[in-house]
């Protein structure tokens, strides 16, 4: 299953046999950079790495807007 927003943000989430998701998550920079983040999470976690996801991709937005700018 793939997923994505306006923001050019992706994600493709895959379901395994055992219960866990395995997830990756990317960004696509304005400079053509691509940040990308895996991980593997039991069904009851995802939520809270979908929170901590978001927020880390804003963080790497806000630096990279503040790096832009000097």
């Amino acid at each position: 299953m793939e997923l994505g927003d306006m923001q050019g943000t992706h994600y493709r989430v895959n379901y395994q046999p055992n219960g866990y998701y395995v997830k990756e998550k990317q960004f696509d920079g304005d400079s053509g950079v691509t940040y990308s983040m895996h991980t593997t999470v039991p069904e009851h976690i995802q939520n809270i790495w979908d929170r901590a996801s978001d927020d880390a991709i804003k963080a790497m937005k806000t630096h990279q807007n503040l790096y832009e700018m000097r």
